[in-house]
């Protein structure tokens, strides 16, 4: 014993050392993220602040006038309690902070996915400020409370047979799981009952051994129960308990062990949870308290098992690294070494299972660890297919055992490799605030001659708040469902309390809406009432083309600024105060299949030089009074480099000019510039001759010209500058 002691206590040292690294990092995690920018926190603080506000809990109910804890009303009281203890403590004001919503955020569900990170509009020192330290303190004993976690995946470990450096091991995967960690330390039950569902886990199987005691149970029955009275998905470790009892009871042939377990941990179990589940019968006829999260986030469609399986990436990446609401993500490389440690773990555990025949102790608390997981992968499973909430922190309450088991796989494949996972994890464990701060900063202020030296610059000023002084959009040429990356740069010309936006529109021809982004400054980070007199900043856009918008086509890029409660758009005006109608700042080609000639029009082969060249056309009858159809089927032999004007002129026998169509192709909506090598463009318009056209011979002829220069293009084959499509006689 005494030569165990020195071993003990450095395990215990390297135990406490652990914990203190989790409280450590988690409090990093705990300021990184502002106020409400955790999943459900703002419900979890109100249902506190209820507490103790009125002394009651909150009711089931989903009107926020008289229940501003929403759908978390329904959650089992112990963690508010304790919460609500402390804050009375430590006397926290727990009024609701002040905060504005931020109108473009979305919660990240598929195809909903906004990239504005935060749900409310932030000023600096949030974190200092008194208005929001009830919330970042009741962060700190959240996270407090989720750290018997730590501890928990070193026990079960060591009492599925796990070495000593397994169990550390483990403990070290709970102290660095960057999800947890984010988690943890948010005002939220979470992990109180990832702590509690650990330790009665950890209870169950001491429970299960073939010496242990009625009382074992008990204490088993008493930890299940301040779980479940933690969280309702909790109850998942006593249905664990009470079929591991009747199991092992069974195996060894001992109805003693199957009733003693069965009437010992439910027993504890209702004394201690019993009295809530009468109150929600009794007042609400729900039990459970359930029925509310299904009224307020319940899915209006059932999934079917091909959406359900879709679920499972969103399910896998919430439960290593997802924070705010699910959209501040790591790098996508960062997801994918995450599959490789689940993989290698299942695979190591698989190689356990087959290999082991023995039914020891050892034996029983893996079957029953492994058990208690898949039955919280199940729960997992259920509530997806109920609730639009596919998040890996649900199966939180399994971390401990979860942590464990992967230790004992990993180690199955290679004695090393919990070591490297282990350090892989801590890596991310430290990197991860660091992507947390900056999805909340707003983009960084920058001298004039740092805006963007390669973009296009302008001078637009609008209502006398903003003036875009500097422009970058790529790509120049893209496809339906692709999308354009846009730099705005801005320069602050004066306060305002009001948060304006900002949209981006690309217009296809009439004016029709091909794609669009509307969104607060710095993508919802630098709201307009945040803004400094003199602050310049750049702005990164991504704007979607629709995915029905045809091509070939030319869409004009318009920005514009506007107040979203009024839909009022700011002035815009140049250096002179002259008023722009739209503020067009570039155009982008939508791609798509040239257009085809049919059989009907006239063939020729008018090369226009190397740039262009007429292939066909069709032509109307000409009749005075009345407008000639033409149609004109240009190619572009080489990319060309200007915009040309085509012309359509009539001409009388003496040459002169007495009807004509000037403009660019497609009444200006698609310059030649943006024609393709090989592309063939349909050029409809009409030219309307007039009434009192005289008698005679008439010539239609067709060519194009620099609009700048009036120069024309010349025929390849003649020289000529024009060639003609028909000639009519007016009778």
């Amino acid at each position: 014993m005494f030569r165990e002691f020195p071993q003990q206590r450095r395990t215990l040292l390297a135990l406490a050392a652990l914990v203190g690294l989790y409280f450590a990092l988690g409090s990093a995690y705990a300021a990184a993220a502002p106020a409400f920018e955790k999943p459900d926190e703002e419900w979890h603080f109100a249902y506190v602040a209820y507490l103790l506000d009125k002394g009651s809990l909150p009711p089931i109910s989903s009107d926020e006038s008289i229940n501003p804890a929403r759908q978390e009303a329904g959650q089992p009281p112990l963690y508010y309690l304790m919460a609500a203890a402390a804050a009375r403590i430590l006397r926290l004001d727990t009024t609701r902070p002040p905060l504005r919503p931020n109108p473009y955020w979305a919660y990240p569900a598929p195809g909903t996915v906004n990239d504005n990170k935060n749900r409310f509009v932030h000023a600096r020192g949030e974190l200092a400020s008194e208005d929001f330290r009830a919330v970042f303190w009741l962060r700190y004993l959240s996270l407090a409370l989720g750290g018997f976690a730590v501890v928990s995946a070193y026990g079960l470990a060591r009492a599925m047979g796990g070495s000593r450096a397994a169990g550390l091991a483990s403990a070290t995967v709970a102290a660095t799981l960057p999800q947890y960690l984010f988690i943890a330390s948010s005002v939220s039950n979470d992990g109180l009952v990832t702590a509690l569902s650990g330790a009665a886990l950890w209870a169950l199987l001491v429970a299960a051994r073939r010496e242990s005691s009625t009382r074992s149970w008990i204490i088993f029955g008493a930890l299940a129960g301040l779980a479940a009275l933690t969280k309702t998905s909790a109850l998942i470790i006593s249905v664990t308990g009470v079929a591991s009892a009747l199991a092992v009871g069974l195996w060894r042939r001992s109805a003693r062990t199957a009733m003693a377990g069965t009437l010992a941990s439910s027993g504890s179990l209702l004394i201690v949870t019993g009295w809530w589940y009468a109150r929600n019968v009794l007042l609400y006829g729900d039990p459970l308290g359930l029925g509310i999260h299904f009224t307020e986030i319940g899915r209006s469609q059932a999934l079917t098992l091909e959406s359900l399986i879709g679920q499972w990436q969103a399910v896998e990446t919430s439960f290593w690294a997802a924070f705010g609401w699910g959209n501040v993500l790591l790098p996508d490389w960062a997801y994918w070494g995450f599959r490789v440690v689940e993989l290698s773990a299942l695979v190591g555990l698989a190689m356990i299972g087959i290999k082991t025949a023995k039914a020891d102790d050892e034996t029983w608390a893996r079957w029953i660890a492994a058990f208690y997981v898949a039955a919280v992968f199940a729960g997992l499973i259920w509530w997806t297919r109920a609730v639009s909430a596919s998040l890996g922190r649900l199966l939180f309450p399994a971390l401990a055992p979860l942590a464990a088991l992967m230790v004992i796989g990993w180690a199955r494949l290679w004695k090393r490799l919990p070591i490297i996972v282990v350090g892989w994890m801590s890596l991310w464990s430290l990197l991860a605030p660091l992507y947390i701060v900056g999805a909340y900063q707003p983009p960084p202020m920058r001298a004039a001659d740092e805006l963007l030296p390669a973009a296009r610059l302008t001078r637009i000023d609008f209502g006398g708040l903003a003036r875009l002084v500097a422009f970058d959009i790529s790509p120049a040429r893209l496809s339906p469902g692709q999308t354009v990356n846009m730099t705005l740069c801005w320069e602050a010309l004066n306060t305002t309390p009001t948060d304006y936006s900002i949209f981006v529109h690309l217009l296809g021809p009439a004016n029709t809406i091909l794609g669009g982004r509307e969104t607060y400054p710095g993508l919802g980070s630098y709201a307009t009432s945040l803004w400094n007199r003199g602050d310049k900043f750049c702005d990164q856009y991504s704007v979607p083309v629709a995915r029905d918008a045809r091509g070939p086509a030319v869409a004009a890029v318009e920005v514009g600024v506007f107040d979203l409660g009024t839909g009022n758009r700011l002035a815009a005006t140049d250096d002179a105060g002259n008023l722009f109608g739209l503020v067009v700042i570039d155009q982008v080609k939508i791609l798509g299949p040239g257009a085809e000639i049919p059989p009907s029009a006239k063939r020729l082969d008018a090369d226009f030089g190397d740039p262009i060249a007429l292939s066909a056309y069709e032509i109307g009858a000409a009749r005075a009074g009345a407008t000639v159809p033409v149609t004109l089927y240009w190619q572009a032999r080489a990319q060309p480099a200007d915009d040309y004007t085509v012309f359509v002129h009539v001409l009388d026998s003496a040459g002169q000019i007495v009807a004509q169509s000037d403009s660019q192709p497609q009444t200006g909506s698609y310059p030649t510039r943006w024609w393709d090598v090989g592309e063939t463009v349909i050029d409809p318009r009409g030219v309307l001759l007039p009434a009192d056209l005289p008698r005679g011979d008439y010539r239609v002829i067709v060519g194009l010209y620099l609009a700048a220069t009036g120069e024309r293009l010349t025929l390849a084959a003649s020289g000529g500058d024009s060639i003609e499509l028909v000639s009519f006689t007016i009778k």
